[in-house]
């Protein structure tokens, strides 16, 4: 669970019982190819599908130098795919043969031949990391530069990407002698993951009560270089055990009500459905004895701060609505989106505020990395 501003706004599931195939490397063998979707449909275990896209398979993909030369895939050819999406209920999991391999700081893809940045770094870092990193660049692979490389030091960042180059040549030179259904590259777990998402610059403190995890944790800093800049505390109180420090159970009872309160008076609720996200934003305990236009602006504002925290906190994905209170002062609906775009700015997984439609819905995009926690849940708990 993360918390920030002494609110959570993240939880992780790790189910040790299920694995999870998102970033795994296979050597899969192609069903057969559906030319209506443009798509092949590759078999990565015995029985297990995934869905690929026929534009992600470049040449590289196929281990047999007779399958790349024909630049057309066929059922049967063996290709190198990495899993991209989860399976989302009777979705099959996306996969891609452009490969991507995630550090702390770096992001190798073959897909991309360039030096790309994130655009939450402040415009003078970007510079410095173009000058210093843009020779790591090769005809095979690019990097992207993570929000993390923000106070990174730029040989930190270069030997992470040097390790990731390593990685990605072992795994194609692996993969000519491997079988069909080989796993090629298994990425950092769920727990790791989390962490390298939360933004390493603001993060401060780590804490557990569970050994093993303090001591990949700590292994992990230390690797990074991070073991002086974050703080990592094992507790051990059994009188108040860790949930109850920090209300566990209150978060989650939160995190699947359909109504958030808010400090205004106001409220939101949250309705997700098959297509899409609805969030409804009501006056609530508003008495109407104040300037109308103004309590709605304040209730807006908050209501889109609140509304980006839960979708990160419910890990709400897809096409979100939200009906804002209705404002008549053009001025102040443009606050209310320049307040929700920044809100989204600290997303680790990439969201963007769209647009206010003809119908004054504010129209979001959040993208799928995993399902719902709601369903992670359930299924944890089943």
């Amino acid at each position: 669970m993360r918390i920030q501003e002494q609110k959570a706004d993240q939880i992780t599931v790790q189910d040790e019982e299920e694995t999870s195939l998102l970033g795994r490397i296979y050597i899969g063998k192609i069903k057969n190819i559906a030319s209506n979707l443009a798509a092949a449909f590759v078999e990565i275990a015995d029985g297990q599908l995934c869905y690929v896209p026929l534009s992600e398979l470049p040449a590289e993909s196929f281990p047999d130098p007779v399958a790349a030369a024909r630049k057309k895939p066929c059922a049967g050819d063996e290709v190198i795919v990495q899993i991209s999406k989860e399976a989302l209920k009777t979705k099959l999991p996306g996969g891609t043969g452009n490969l991507s391999l995630t550090g702390t700081y770096v992001v190798l893809t073959s897909g991309k031949r360039m030096l790309g940045l994130s655009g939450k770094l402040s415009p003078a870092r970007k510079e410095t990391l173009k000058e210093q990193l843009a020779d790591l660049v090769t005809d095979s692979y690019g990097f992207i530069i993570r929000t993390n490389a923000q106070q990174a030091s730029e040989d930190v960042i270069r030997q992470e990407a040097v390790a990731l180059a390593a990685s990605y040549e072992k795994i194609r030179k692996i993969a000519g002698s491997r079988t069909c259904f080989s796993c090629l590259y298994r990425p950092a777990g769920p727990l790791l993951k989390s962490i390298q998402g939360a933004g390493l610059s603001r993060l401060t403190e780590i804490v557990t009560d569970v050994p093993s995890v303090y001591e990949e944790i700590q292994a992990f800093l230390i690797q990074n270089g991070l073991d002086s800049q974050i703080t990592l505390r094992r507790y051990d109180d059994p009188q108040l055990p860790l949930p109850k420090l920090y209300s566990f159970s209150s978060v989650l009872g939160e995190s699947l009500r359909e109504r958030v309160w808010l400090k205004s008076g106001g409220y939101l609720v949250i309705q997700p459905t098959e297509a899409l996200t609805v969030i409804d934003v009501n006056t609530g305990k508003y008495d109407g004895k104040k300037k109308p236009e103004e309590a709605f602006l304040k209730i807006n504002l908050e209501a889109a701060k609140e509304a980006a925290r839960q979708l990160r906190l419910r890990n709400i994905s897809g096409m979100i609505l939200i009906d804002f209170i209705d404002m008549k002062k053009r001025e102040h609906t443009a606050q209310v989106a320049e307040a929700l775009r920044a809100c989204l700015r600290e997303d680790p997984v990439k969201a963007d505020f769209v647009d206010f439609t003809k119908l004054g819905l504010a129209e979001l995009t959040r993208k799928k990395e995993a399902r719902p926690l709601v369903e992670q849940l359930r299924k944890t708990n089943a």
